[in-house]
């Protein structure tokens, strides 16, 4: 168990870096180094939105969100459908 804790405290940060890494190579090479980065700027900024709240509805979901006394299966028809009124 202690072994558990201990790796986690390595392997999240180096996941977190190669992400984050990725991440930013994709944003130059495809916003950043264009001659005019706003227009792809902004046509990614929803992208990246739908992005952050997926994960973060995705973690709501997972632990079930006991706080709202709600089941799973609802909770996630609900978020889902919202996510996909927005992206519209």
């Amino acid at each position: 168990e202690l072994i558990k804790i201990v790796m986690s405290w390595f392997v999240s940060p180096l996941l977190s870096g190669i992400m984050s890494g990725i991440l930013f190579f994709l944003v130059r090479a495809f916003i950043l180094h264009k001659a005019d980065p706003v227009p792809n700027g902004l046509r990614a900024l929803p992208v990246f939105y739908a992005c952050t709240v997926g994960i973060n509805l995705f973690s709501i979901m997972y632990t079930g969100a006991p706080w709202l006394k709600s089941p799973r299966r609802w909770l996630a028809c609900t978020h889902f459908r919202r996510l996909q009124a927005s992206v519209r």
